[in-house]
C-alpha cells in the first residue's frame, strides 16, 4: 500500500503514472468524527490500493460512498483526491443512525468496505439553501427559516482579505456573498501559474485555498455562489482568456474555437469530472447556496444561443444526478444595450433553479427596476448579482457617500425579488471606503422579514413635496400586500453621484397615498435610511380602502413600514401606490392607429401591396413635413412597418452598430405601454429602438436594435428589406420589415390595446455633411412619455 501511495504522490507532482496490474483494494477508512451533528461535516480519509496514471479521471479511478439515512433512504456521494489522501465529504439532514459503505471502481476491478456506521446528532444549524416550495419566488433552509440574500461580491481576495471582508459583512448583517473559480483565485484547471498542470490535472494548491474559504464563510454565517467558469476564458474580446485555456487546442485541449467548448464531446467530458471533483471537495457544505455555471455568459465569443441552452441542460441534469446535497444551480448574464442581455432559453430549464442579472450604469434605480420587470416573467427567485455605477474600475471611487450603492439596495428591496442587489468593487471601494453602513440600516429594516406567501407586489408612483419651499415631485417604490408592506420615498437627485453639489435639502410633506388596502388601522414605521433607527411611528387610519400618509421631514430618502394592527374590512382590490403629483398639463400625445393586414405582406421592400391610398390619416404617421411617412399593420405572428423617405442622396456606409450614422428609419415601442417618467425607456424590458437602413456597407438592408437589455434575439429575428429609387423625378427609399410578435417583450396586439411607440428617421448626404435626427412626437427620444400612442384596432 505505502508503494502505491506513494507512487500516487510522485505522480501527481511529476507527471509519473503509476504502474498497472495491481488490483483495487480500499486500505482503510477513518472518520474525523464518531457523531456528526445534523448539517455539519463528516469527512472519511480512505487508504487505497489502486493503479492510475490520473487520480482525477473518474474513468480511472472511481472512489465513492453510498450512505443510508435512519430512514432507508440511500444517496451517493464520490470521493476525491487531496494529495496524498482520498476522502469523501459528507452532511447528514436526519437525526440518527447512518450506515455507508465507501466504493472503489478502476479498470482493473472494485473493491467496497462492510458496512460502516456513524450517528448524526441535533444542531441549530438551518442546513441546505433551497427555493421555497410555498412561494417560488424566495429561498428557504431546509429547516424551513427563510433566507432573504443581502451582500456583496467578494470575488477573490487573499485568506486575510477574505477574513476582512467576511467579518464586515457579518457585522453589518450581510449573509451572502460571491466567490469565482478563476485562475488567480481558486480555479482547478489553467496552463499558467503556480500549481497549475493543463486539462484534468487539477491545482491542489488552489483547492486547499477554497477549502479554507468555505471554512471562512461558516465562520461568518455567510452564503456563497461559487462561480465555476468566467467569460474571459471564452473570449477574444472581453478580458480575453482564450489563448491561455487548457481547453484550446493549441494548448493541447480538445478545442478549436471558444465555442466547441459548449459542443465537443471532450471538452463536456472534462468539464463533467471537473464538476464532479468540485461536488465531492465541496459539495458537502450548506454554505454554498449555488453552483454558478457562468459569469455573464453575454461576453462569450460569439455565444449560439441554442447552443448555450443546450449545454445548460445537459451540465445542469448532470450535476442534480451526482449532487446529493441538491445544491441550487444558476448562471449570469450582463446587461447591454447592444446585445442580449440574457438568454430565456436557459431561464427556462426547469434545472436552472434562479435567475440573475448584471449592469452597470449611473441609473441604478431604474436599471434595478427595468431588470426585474424582465426577469420576473420566468417566475423563479430573482436578484441582480452584480451591480455598479460603471464596469471601469476607479469610477465609483468619486462617490463618497455611496448615493448609488444605497439606491441600489434600497430600490432592490421594494421589488418582490428574491434576494437584493449585490454591488462589486469590494476591494478598491467598498472596504476602503466603509461602506457597511448602508447594509447595516438595510438589515436593520429587514430583521425579521419573511416575504414568502405575502403575495406582495410593487408599484411605483410619483409623490408630491415641499422642497427647497416648492411643491417638487418626489418619486415612491412600494411593495405591498393589501395588509402591510414597505415603501421608499426618494429624491432622485441623490440616487446617483453628482460632483460639486451642495448639502441636500430638506423634504417637507411628502404625501403618499396607497390605494385598496384593507380597511382597519395601521402602525407606520418611518425610519432613516442611512443611520437604519425609526424616527417616528404613528398609528393611522384608513379610509374607503386607502391609506393617506404624510412622512415627517427628511434628507435624499425615506423608507416606510406599513403594518396591518386592526382588521375591518377586506379590499376586493390589490393594494398600489397611488401618484400625489398631478398629471401634466398641455401635453397631447398624438395617436396612430394599428389595423389588421387584409392581405399578405411580402417583405421585400416594395410598399404595393400595402394600398397606401386606402390608408386613413390616423393610420399614418409623418416625419419632416411629410417627407417621410410610416405606416404599420399586423397578423398573427407579425408587426409590420413600412416607411416611404424623400431623400436626394441616401447615404449607407456603415454596418452593424453604426447603422444609424447614415440614413435610416426607427421605429420605438413601448410594448406594454407602461414606460412612465419613473421608468424611463433605456431600462424598461419592453421598449425598444428599432433602426432600419435602407443601405449598409454591403449594400443590402441593415437591422440593429438599440436601447433594450436584450436586443439581440429581437434583431436576429427581424426580416427587413428595402428600395432605393432610380427615378431622377422621386429620390428617395422605401423601408419594409417584419418584427415577429413573439420576439417582442411583453407585445400583445389585440383590439382595444394602447402602446407607446414613436417614429424617426436619420439623414445624412455625405460623410462629412450634418447628421440629422428627428423624431415624430415629442424632442427628447430616450422619454416614452413624450412618445405617441399606437391603437390597436
Amino acid at each position: 500500500m505505502k508503494t502505491i501511495m506513494a507512487a500516487a504522490v510522485f505522480f501527481f507532482l511529476t507527471g509519473a503514472s503509476v504502474s498497472a496490474g495491481t488490483e483495487a483494494k480500499i486500505i482503510s477508512v477513518s472518520e474525523n468524527l464518531s457523531e456528526v451533528p445534523k448539517f455539519e461535516k463528516l469527512e472519511l480519509t480512505v487508504a487505497i490500493e489502486a493503479p492510475y496514471t490520473n487520480p482525477f479521471d473518474p474513468e480511472e479511478v472511481d472512489l465513492a460512498a453510498e450512505f443510508t439515512d435512519p430512514s432507508g433512504k440511500t444517496s451517493v456521494m464520490p470521493g476525491f483526491y487531496s494529495g496524498p489522501d482520498w476522502k469523501v465529504r459528507f452532511s447528514p439532514d436526519l437525526e440518527g443512525e447512518w450506515k455507508y459503505v465507501v466504493c472503489l471502481k478502476t479498470k482493473e476491478g472494485a473493491g467496497r468496505t462492510e458496512q460502516k456506521s456513524f450517528k448524526c446528532a441535533a444542531s441549530q444549524a438551518k442546513g441546505f439553501i433551497r427555493v421555497s416550495k410555498a412561494d417560488p419566488k424566495y429561498f428557504e433552509f431546509t429547516d424551513g427559516s427563510f433566507y432573504y440574500p443581502v451582500g456583496e461580491n467578494i470575488c477573490w481576495a487573499s485568506l486575510p482579505g477574505f477574513r476582512k471582508y467576511f467579518a464586515e459583512m457579518q457585522k453589518a448583517g450581510g449573509n451572502w456573498t460571491r466567490i469565482w473559480m478563476s485562475n488567480w483565485e481558486a480555479g482547478l484547471e489553467w496552463t499558467k501559474g503556480s500549481g497549475y498542470r493543463g486539462l484534468g490535472k487539477y491545482n491542489l494548491e488552489k483547492a486547499d485555498k477554497l477549502d479554507k474559504i468555505v471554512d471562512l464563510a461558516k465562520e461568518y454565517g455567510l452564503y456563497f455562489q461559487l462561480v465555476i467558469n468566467h467569460h474571459g476564458q471564452l473570449s477574444t474580446k472581453v478580458n480575453p482568456q482564450w489563448d491561455d485555456n487548457p481547453y484550446n487546442a493549441k494548448n493541447g485541449g480538445p478545442c478549436k474555437s471558444p465555442q466547441d467548448f459548449f459542443t465537443d464531446p471532450e471538452a463536456k467530458k472534462h468539464f463533467k469530472n471537473r464538476m464532479r471533483y468540485i461536488i465531492a471537495r465541496w459539495g458537502y457544505s450548506p454554505n454554498i447556496m449555488a453552483w454558478e455555471l457562468w459569469n455573464e455568459l453575454t461576453f462569450v465569443d460569439d455565444l449560439d444561443l441554442g447552443t448555450d441552452a443546450a449545454w445548460h441542460k445537459e451540465m445542469a441534469s448532470y450535476i442534480k444526478g451526482i449532487d446529493p446535497h441538491r445544491h441550487l444551480i444558476t448562471t449570469s448574464y450582463a446587461g447591454t444595450f447592444h446585445g442580449y442581455g440574457f438568454n430565456g432559453k436557459v431561464w427556462e430549464i426547469p434545472e436552472i433553479d434562479f435567475t440573475q442579472f448584471h449592469m452597470y450604469t449611473q441609473d441604478v434605480v431604474s436599471a434595478v427596476i427595468g431588470a426585474y420587470r424582465l426577469m420576473d416573467r420566468f417566475d423563479k427567485p430573482y436578484f441582480m448579482g452584480e451591480i455598479g455605477t460603471d464596469s471601469s474600475d476607479g469610477v465609483d471611487k468619486k462617490d463618497a457617500d455611496g448615493a448609488y450603492l444605497h439606491s441600489a439596495l434600497w430600490a432592490e428591496y421594494m421589488l418582490a425579488c428574491g434576494g437584493n442587489a449585490m454591488p462589486w468593487w469590494w476591494d478598491s471601494y467598498i472596504h476602503p471606503k466603509n461602506m457597511y453602513y448602508h447594509w447595516a440600516a438595510l438589515s436593520e429594516f429587514n430583521r425579521g422579514v419573511d416575504r414568502r406567501g405575502k403575495g406582495y407586489r410593487t408599484s411605483t408612483a410619483r409623490v408630491l413635496a415641499e422642497v427647497y419651499g416648492l411643491r417638487s415631485p418626489l418619486f415612491a417604490m412600494g411593495l405591498m400586500s393589501n395588509k402591510e408592506g414597505f415603501v421608499w420615498v426618494f429624491d432622485p437627485k441623490w440616487t446617483k453621484y453628482e460632483a460639486g453639489r451642495p448639502e441636500p435639502p430638506f423634504i417637507k410633506d411628502a404625501a403618499i397615498r396607497i390605494n385598496w388596502v384593507d380597511r382597519g388601522k395601521y402602525s407606520v414605521e418611518f425610519w432613516d435610511t442611512w443611520k437604519g433607527t425609526v424616527v417616528e411611528r404613528q398609528e393611522i387610519a384608513s379610509d374607503d380602502n386607502g391609506l393617506d400618509i404624510v412622512l415627517p421631514a427628511f434628507k435624499r430618502d425615506m423608507a416606510v413600514k406599513i403594518i396591518q394592527s386592526e382588521m375591518k374590512a377586506a379590499s376586493g382590490k390589490k393594494a398600489a401606490l397611488a401618484d400625489t403629483v398631478p398629471a401634466a398639463i398641455g401635453f397631447t400625445r398624438k395617436e396612430i392607429v394599428l389595423k389588421k393586414a387584409k392581405q399578405h405582406i411580402k417583405v421585400d421592400g416594395d410598399l404595393s401591396e400595402w394600398y397606401i391610398s386606402d390608408f386613413s390619416g390616423s393610420q399614418t404617421a409623418s416625419v419632416d413635413k411629410g417627407s417621410a411617412k410610416f405606416y404599420m399593420l399586423y397578423d398573427k405572428e407579425n408587426l409590420y412597418l413600412a416607411a416611404a423617405v424623400d431623400d436626394d442622396i441616401v447615404m449607407g456606409d456603415q454596418s452593424g452598430v453604426d447603422i444609424w450614422r447614415d440614413d435610416g428609419v426607427e421605429l420605438w415601442i413601448d410594448a406594454k405601454g407602461d414606460a412612465d417618467v419613473f421608468n424611463n425607456m433605456p431600462f424598461n424590458p419592453g421598449c425598444y429602438q428599432i433602426n432600419i437602413a435602407p443601405l449598409t456597407k454591403d449594400g443590402k438592408a441593415g437591422v440593429y436594435v438599440y436601447r433594450n437589455i436584450n436586443t439581440r434575439p429581437l434583431a436576429d429575428a427581424i426580416r427587413a428589406a428595402s428600395k432605393v429609387s432610380s427615378d431622377p423625378k422621386r429620390s428617395g427609399y422605401s423601408v419594409e420589415a417584419a418584427i415577429p410578435i413573439s420576439a417582442v417583450n411583453g407585445l400583445e396586439l389585440r383590439e382595444g390595446k394602447v402602446l407607446g411607440v414613436n417614429f424617426s428617421i436619420t439623414d445624412k448626404d455625405s460623410a462629412k455633411g450634418e447628421w440629422r435626427h428627428i423624431m415624430w412626437s415629442g424632442k427628447q427620444e430616450d422619454d416614452a412619455t413624450q412618445w405617441g400612442r399606437l391603437k390597436v384596432k
